[in-house]
């Protein structure tokens, strides 16, 4: 946030202007992670940032020592925490919001009937390809074919180290090509189908099979069907029971 100021002194009728006086706002932002742990996290807007963020939108955030995560900003205020120094958060995700303050409120309804955290909700509510983290799996793209113009360094390194590992975490992909901030890079490949969560391939639509029962091609003739009655009749009542119904439901 900028602010301007114009000083005008009078005397011998000069003017001296002062303008661009600049006042920088420290800004920070509660994070709720997909996690089970109840309350928020606290984390510092880097003041680049300031400007681009907003509530509801998804931040990638260091939780631990190495752990990347996506939370999603629940409040930005500019009270300073006592008693800890917040990390900063590293990237924002998202352009527009991706949760609304009315599905915050829902949430912590939701947490409060079921006796859990806003956390777990959150966890259950967002999508697999929405919920980033160092430990969440990559795979390719099952539609992607590679082409070295259309993608850039850093793109073509991560499908590169997929063709030959076939799925690897966020964090070996971080490892392998260098980059800390990698998860706004991920999100963009995944819109791009370059790659996606292997959750969610595995989430995908699955056609439903239904097992059927018909007879024997060879039992499909009067003469046949026949003598199989009758030798069930001799030795297998409830086979031939059974074999009745079946013919009685077919139509026969």
């Amino acid at each position: 946030m900028t602010r301007n100021f114009m000083l005008i002194l009078s005397g011998n009728e000069l003017r001296i202007a002062i303008f661009a006086l600049m006042e920088r706002v420290t800004l920070f932002a509660e994070v709720l992670l997909p996690i089970p742990v109840a309350g928020t996290f606290t984390y510092r807007v880097p003041f680049d940032l300031n400007d681009q963020i907003s509530i509801g939108q998804r931040v990638a955030i260091q939780f631990g020592r190495r752990r990347v995560v996506a939370g999603l900003i629940k409040k930005i205020h500019e009270n300073v925490p006592t008693g800890h120094l917040p990390k900063y958060i590293l990237s924002i995700l998202d352009k527009e919001p991706l949760v609304l303050p009315v599905q915050f409120t829902f949430w912590q309804w939701i947490s409060e009937y079921y006796m859990c955290t806003e956390g777990e909700v959150m966890a259950a509510a967002l999508p697999s390809v929405f919920k980033l983290s160092s430990e969440s799996r990559v795979v390719l793209h099952p539609g992607f074919v590679p082409d070295r113009e259309i993608l850039g360094t850093t793109e073509y390194h991560i499908t590169e180290a997929l063709l030959q590992k076939n799925r690897l975490t966020i964090e070996e992909l971080t490892d392998l090509v260098g980059i800390a901030k990698i998860l706004p890079i991920l999100k963009s490949m995944i819109e791009h189908h370059l790659i996606v969560m292997e959750e969610e391939l595995s989430e995908a639509y699955k056609p439903k099979i239904e097992k059927l029962v018909r007879l024997a091609d060879w039992a499909l003739e009067e003469d046949s069907l026949r003598q199989v009655m009758d030798d069930l009749g001799k030795r297998a009542h409830k086979q031939l029971e059974l074999l009745m119904a079946f013919i009685g439901l077919a139509g026969f």
